[in-house]
Parts: C-alpha cells; structure tokens; sequence
C-alpha cells in the first residue's frame, strides 16, 4: 500500500522508515504503537514505512510480532525516502498535514518519552498556519 500524505487526515504524522533485519527499529516501534494510542485521538497519525525487500512477506509477522495494530505501509518507488533523503534507518519523520517539517531524526529513539509527549502535545495544540 503506497501512502499519500494529504488523505492521511491527521494534524500531526509520523512517518517512520524501518525494516524486519533493522535491530533498533524494532527497538523503537513499540514507543511509536504506544505514542500513536496517546494521541490519537487528538489528531496525530503513525505511518510505519516498511523498506525491507520483500515486504509483503515481513510485514504480516513483523505486525504480530511489534503489536502494530494499524496500517503499515511500503515506500515502493522510495518516493519517500528520497524526499526526506534516508540513508538509514530507523529514521523519523514529524509532519504537519499541511507538509511543513517538525522534526527528522535518524536513529533509535524512545518515541513515548516525556520529552517527546510534551512536544507532541504543543505541537498537537499549537494552530496550523
């Protein structure tokens, strides 16, 4: 499944690139599930991007196995990871609806810290230009 930005519907996206044989994506993945339960519910959206080889033959397992409980998708044509320019993963993308960049991080991360809560909430609570 491709994923279009502008039909996700939410205030806030997180678009995550990550893979099966990625050891420290695998690490993170349950902070965003968590994250994404928070918030919801106030407008933000996780998009894990899987960029394995062979997706379809991952991701069923690899959703059971991480407790992804909603929709995965692949960057098939790496539209994607050439726009935000991944050359490794995990890496994390922050997004308003409107395109505008919050926030890139390349590397593993605690994605429901309380650092990372709190800016999530400004950002859920602060106007879109």
């Amino acid at each position: 499944e491709g994923v279009s930005l502008a039909k996700v519907g939410a205030k806030l996206i997180v678009l995550n690139f990550w893979a099966s044989w990625c050891e420290a994506c695998l690490v993170e993945m349950p902070s965003l599930v968590k994250l994404r339960h928070a918030f919801q519910s106030q407008g933000l959206e996780v998009i894990p991007l899987n960029v394995d080889d062979q997706p379809d033959a991952v991701i069923p397992r690899m959703a059971d196995l991480l407790k992804i409980d909603f929709p995965i998708y692949v960057d098939r044509d790496q539209e994607l990871s050439r726009r935000f320019d991944v050359h490794g993963i995990p890496f994390t993308a922050i997004l308003r609806s409107n395109g505008e960049v919050l926030l890139l991080e390349a590397g593993e991360r605690d994605w429901f810290a309380k650092e990372v809560q709190e800016k999530v909430k400004s950002w859920l609570n602060s106007p879109s230009l």
